[in-house]
């Protein structure tokens, strides 16, 4: 078996229907462009034009809808974090409450300015008007956001379902490697929805696929285990006896993705001895982890523990959930995508000065930035 998922292609595959072909390629050159909001908008046309002239859906065209609809919420997701208002510091805190401290005694002091005060009074009514009409428009944000996350997962599904359909009627290499690639999207979705168990459940179908199509040394497995070693790491909840099996099974996954990079290391004679210190410093700290270190590791990754350091001590409600996804992604453009992933991860464990957090964004030195190709 050679390890070549969905090939890039420098042109547009034909779906029959001119128009269709047009926003498809208009679609594509939008994508690699990295103007995710225009890829949707020309793809979600494409399917809607393909179903109407040829009587059904096409699920590789439904694929890449989905997968653009993913890089929208992922997009919007570092957006709305960036956004939100920040913590106050120490020193606004006592800022603050001297003000209000001097603002009191002038009060008492001046106690026949009731009208001045009270216009005061108004215009601090107006500033917590303000603050409502912000944290609407927060509450806002954050619907749409799951909502974008909602519909990619329902578009990816049913190209899913469709791609099983063609499975049963053509045992074909090729519809077996999209399938594969859908349940993997669909991993992501559901991670980036902090949905673990559905992402375990996704990832595992997509291993299965992949384990019949390439060499256990492929890139490819030891990516998808240790993807699934994340899903179960962090697949807990009050059931103790699922906890543990969860667990067991993170070390599992952790331990074949070993196994895999060392084989690559082996048939291709390129040593990597830190990749593989790394993978085994987390096997370790999988088999040593308690259920107190559990929830307080898932809360790193809430907090980006696979993209950038998250700023100041202790959770921050206003930071974005959704880079886990997109460094997954990001990681099947390089390399050494377990490397990236593992690099990423470690980052956190070294105290660093905070720093302003950027919109992420994909690596520019992408190979191929095909929606189809995901490697």
């Amino acid at each position: 078996m050679t390890d070549d998922s969905q090939n890039p292609s420098n042109s547009t595959p034909s779906y029959g229907v001119a128009e269709v072909d047009e926003l498809a390629s208009e679609g594509l050159k939008a994508y690699a462009l990295k103007q995710y909001e225009l890829a949707t908008e020309k793809f979600g046309k494409a399917c809607e034009t393909f179903t109407t002239a040829k009587g059904h859906d096409d699920p590789s065209l439904l694929y890449t809808y989905g997968k653009c609809l993913f890089k929208v919420a992922v997009s919007q997701s570092a957006v709305l974090g960036d956004n939100a208002p920040q913590p106050l510091s120490a020193d606004n805190e006592e800022t603050e409450e001297t003000e209000e401290t001097e603002d009191n005694d002038n009060e008492a002091a001046e106690g026949n300015d009731e009208n001045g005060e009270g216009e005061e009074g108004g215009e601090e009514n107006g500033k917590g008007e303000e603050g409502g009409q912000e944290n609407g428009e927060g509450q806002e944000g954050e619907e749409q956001q799951e909502d974008d996350f909602e519909v990619a997962w329902e578009i990816l599904d049913l190209a899913r379902t469709l791609f099983i359909e063609k499975l049963e009627q053509e045992d074909s290499r090729d519809l077996k490697i999209k399938l594969a690639d859908t349940y993997d999207l669909l991993g992501e979705v559901s991670i980036e929805s902090e949905n673990f168990p559905q992402a375990g459940e996704d990832f595992e179908s997509s291993l299965k696929l992949k384990k019949e199509l390439y060499d256990s040394d492929s890139s490819l497995i030891s990516e998808a285990h240790y993807k699934l070693a994340l899903a179960y790491e962090f697949s807990f909840d009050e059931n103790e006896d699922t906890n543990r099996l969860n667990r067991e099974k993170a070390i599992s996954h952790m331990t074949d993705a070993i196994a895999s990079v060392k084989l690559r290391i082996e048939k291709s004679g390129k040593d990597d001895p830190e990749l593989v210190q790394d993978l085994e410093e987390r096997l370790a700290e999988l088999k040593q982890g308690s259920r107190d270190t559990m929830e307080e590791e898932k809360a790193k990754v809430l907090e980006g523990i696979l993209g950038q350091v998250a700023q100041g001590s202790g959770p921050s409600k206003s930071k974005p959930k959704s880079e886990i996804a997109s460094v997954l992604d990001q990681a099947k453009s390089q390399a050494n995508d377990i490397s990236s992933l593992i690099k990423k991860r470690k980052k956190t464990d070294t105290p660093s000065e905070p720093k302003a957090k950027q919109p992420k964004n994909e690596p520019s030195n992408e190979p191929n930035n095909d929606p189809n190709n995901d490697n």
